[in-house]
């Protein structure tokens, strides 16, 4: 039996802490940028808009070496910033 509650405990515990940390757990972003495409020589442009609520979105642009070279749309998750 009291293994039982032993085990009960323990997962009260692990959802209330996954239910009090989940936004820390899930959005993850970082401030500073440590890296972008130039530390590598590749050439590019920041850039910003406006989301359709307000919110300023920033990307990188890096123009394609031809004009027939297929376009990459890289979304890198909820998890990390470019």
């Amino acid at each position: 039996m009291s293994a039982i509650i032993i085990a009960l405990v323990g997962y009260i515990v692990l959802v209330g802490g996954a239910i009090t940390f989940q936004r820390p757990l899930t959005y993850l972003p970082q401030r500073a940028y440590e890296e972008n495409p130039g530390t590598y020589g590749v050439p590019f442009d920041a850039v910003e808009f406006p989301s359709e609520d307000g919110t300023r979105l920033k990307a990188w642009y890096v123009p394609a070496k031809t004009v027939d070279a297929p376009v990459i749309l890289y979304l890198h998750g909820n998890a990390c910033n470019i």
